[in-house]
């Protein structure tokens, strides 16, 4: 293990980001974050970048000091909780590459008011986006071919373009929708 400046800690045989802080910047030769690496951790802002494949399940979970996120290109998945109860978060730019977005991932991400998705975005799983309570616009990018229940409920969505490229959308994806 090693610690190169970053404010984190690194498995050195597998570069594996295994615990981070409130000041950790990630460093581009990281592969992987553990499950966890930021759980509760007091961080404002993290840019996760193009090196990192996947974003592991609990990763950045109950950061509720986290206001900004920048997912960087070539990120392909975030995973279930990744950033459940990020209570704080307002700004998510992500980054063309990410092609699925999983369950919960940002469950309770109250204070996200909007999101613009990549064209390589395929797949929204349920409740990725459930009780984002002042999420109020989506941009929907042709490429997206399935939006699973309750992805968007207990939202404020008050806009939305469906691309002629979903194939599915369950019917209680959008249940509860305020507006």
């Amino acid at each position: 293990y090693y610690s190169n400046g970053s404010n984190s800690i690194i498995r050195k045989d597998n570069q594996v980001l295994i615990f981070g802080c409130k000041e950790t910047i990630i460093p581009k030769g990281i592969k992987r974050i553990a499950r966890y690496a930021f759980d509760g951790c007091d961080i404002k802002e993290i840019i996760i970048p193009s090196n990192v494949r996947s974003i592991p399940p609990h990763a950045f979970y109950n950061c509720t000091n986290l206001e900004k996120l920048t997912i960087e290109k070539n990120v392909k998945k975030i995973c279930e909780n990744a950033f459940r109860d990020c209570v704080n978060l307002k700004e998510i730019i992500i980054n063309e590459g990410v092609s699925e977005i999983k369950k919960s991932a940002f469950h309770n991400c109250i204070s996200l008011e909007k999101i613009d998705f990549p064209n390589s975005l395929q797949k929204i799983a349920q409740y990725a986006f459930y009780n984002c309570k002042n999420l109020k616009e989506i941009s929907i990018k042709e490429g997206l071919r399935e939006i699973w229940r309750n992805a968007f409920s207990d939202t404020h969505i008050y806009k939305l373009e469906i691309p002629s490229s979903v194939e599915k959308i369950h019917k209680y994806a959008f249940s509860s929708c305020s507006s």
